[in-house]
C-alpha cells in the first residue's frame, strides 16, 4: 500500500460553540480556507521529502480575497517558522 500524498483541509477560526466565526484581528478576511499539503519525494541533497502547501480562500467576497493577498508575505513566513520547528521537533525524535 502506497503511503498518502496529499491531505487536504478547510480552517476557519471558530467561537466557544465551535461555529465558524470572523477573524479576531477585524477587517475583511475569509470565513474558510482551503489547504492542500502534498508530500513527493525529493531526489536532491538527503533525498527527503518536498512539502509543498497551498491555501484557497472559499466563497470569499472581493474584499476578503484581498486581504488575504496582502497578507500573504506574512502567512508565508508564518508558515515557514513553524515547519522549521515541526522540522526540528521530528530531527530530535527519531
Amino acid at each position: 500500500m502506497e503511503a498518502p500524498r496529499r491531505l487536504g483541509l478547510v480552517i476557519s477560526f471558530a467561537d466557544a460553540n465551535r461555529n465558524v466565526a470572523p477573524s479576531p484581528f477585524g477587517g475583511p478576511w475569509p470565513a474558510r480556507i482551503a489547504i492542500t499539503v502534498t508530500l513527493e519525494r525529493h531526489a536532491g541533497i538527503g533525498r527527503g521529502t518536498l512539502l509543498t502547501l497551498r491555501s484557497t480562500p472559499l466563497d470569499a467576497s472581493d474584499a476578503e480575497l484581498a486581504a488575504f493577498r496582502e497578507a500573504m508575505s506574512s502567512m508565508e513566513v508564518g508558515w515557514g517558522q513553524t515547519l522549521e520547528s515541526l522540522a526540528g521537533f521530528l530531527s530530535t525524535a527519531r
